[in-house]
């Protein structure tokens, strides 16, 4: 599985009256990302108007009436277990804190049906040890992973990645709808290439080639801001 978040979306809203009463509401933005989340736009519309002895004017908000995107408590819960454990691991280099990746987390996951098989996997792969999370596979989460729908597992990307030497390869990846993102390191050069053009380049580490898979995406991202 490759969990690759990488979401965020917040809402914000603003009413407030004078000697009449003017509503202000601001729709959430929503910038991100490598899946398909579904989302709905909340507004927050609110403001009381009080008037003491016909010419004095006051404004208050209740916070109690922000609507909009709820996160389902327990896919909450999930999330933050699965963000505390890639950040205690370090598996996701992108994410520098639990708040940012469960913003990502729960944006990234669809809901209806999609929501209690992606909190079952999760759980299980908030409960694995860093050995077990960063191995190409998960077995003991296998059963949670097979119990996801189709429909609601990740787009099915490409592995670009390719090896001519101990000295020269590169990592990276395809996915629909999105260009092709790749990190080709030879020599003490490795390139950021976005559809085979060169974005530019920086110093190789040492022995990239024989680098973990995980290890040249926390590369790549320092490199060239891939998010693997």
């Amino acid at each position: 599985m490759t969990t690759d978040t990488d979401a965020t979306a917040g809402t914000d809203a603003t009413a407030g009256s004078d000697a009449t009463t003017d509503t202000t509401s601001a729709e959430p933005t929503s910038p991100t990302e490598t899946t398909a989340p579904t989302s709905t736009d909340g507004v927050t519309e609110g403001a009381t108007e009080a008037t003491t002895d016909g010419d004095t004017d006051a404004t208050t908000e209740d916070p109690d009436t922000t609507t909009g995107d709820v996160v389902p408590p327990e896919l909450d819960a999930a999330c933050e277990s699965l963000c505390e454990k890639f950040i205690a691991c370090d598996w996701e280099p992108q994410y520098r804190d639990v708040a940012s990746c469960k913003l990502d987390c729960a944006d990234n996951t669809p809901g209806g049906m999609c929501i209690a098989p992606s909190v079952a996997l999760y759980q299980c792969v908030g409960g694995l040890t860093c050995e077990e999370l960063v191995a190409e596979e998960w077995p003991s989460c296998a059963a949670e992973e097979d119990a996801l729908p189709e429909a609601c597992g990740e787009p099915d990307c490409q592995n670009l990645s390719s090896s001519a030497g101990p000295d020269s390869c590169s990592y990276g990846y395809v996915c629909p709808n999105a260009p092709a993102e790749e990190i080709a390191c030879e020599g003490d050069t490795c390139t950021c290439l976005v559809d085979g053009e060169a974005m530019g380049t920086c110093g190789a580490s040492e022995g990239f080639c024989d680098l973990e898979p995980y290890e040249k995406a926390d590369i790549a991202f320092e490199c060239c801001g891939f998010e693997f």
